[in-house]
């Protein structure tokens, strides 16, 4: 009989907005397990303010999943759109901002989030399946590429983990 359903350990803290990484250099091909980028967050502008018009009327009912960086800084792992729609948000009542530019007034703004400590095998695992339940992937060949992705990585980490045993 199951008792518990399995779970990373999370904290739930109150982050500032400015502290959650999701620029472009933060996407999985620069070597952090955030894959929203590449299932086209930016790209899908529409569905991202009408999150935006959601989140601005209701609210965020689901909190950011981020990991800490070495720069006291978060790398989102899951809830990128969610971000974007937030910064997008507050965009758009400054004139003269870019869609997704957060002005600095807002960068204090604090926003739920699951702080985990998970490696980095463990949070691209964690992105992969959370992006691959969250939307459809349209490209067989893009969910091949991911997955080969993360089978190369976690074969580097045991090779990396097998060589500081020895």
């Amino acid at each position: 009989m199951i008792k518990k359903i399995k779970s990373p350990k999370y904290k739930l803290k109150y982050l500032p907005l400015g502290s959650l990484n999701i620029s472009v250099s933060d996407s999985m091909l620069h070597k952090t397990p955030n894959v929203r980028e590449i299932m086209s967050a930016i790209k899908d502008k529409k569905n991202i303010m009408i999150l935006a018009d959601s989140i601005e009327a209701y609210g965020l009912h689901m909190p950011i999943i981020v990991r800490p960086k070495d720069d006291g800084k978060y790398e989102i792992i899951d809830g990128q759109r969610r971000v974007l729609a937030i910064r997008h948000m507050f965009a758009r009542r400054k004139t003269g901002t870019q869609p997704f530019d957060l002005p600095k007034e807002y960068e204090d703004i604090r926003v739920p989030c699951l702080v985990t400590d998970m490696n980095y095998e463990e949070a691209f695992k964690l992105s992969v399946e959370a992006s691959r339940t969250t939307i459809k992937v349209s490209s067989k060949n893009l969910e091949n590429r991911l997955m080969e992705e993360y089978d190369s990585l976690s074969k580097r980490l045991r090779n990396a983990e097998q060589k500081k045993g020895n």
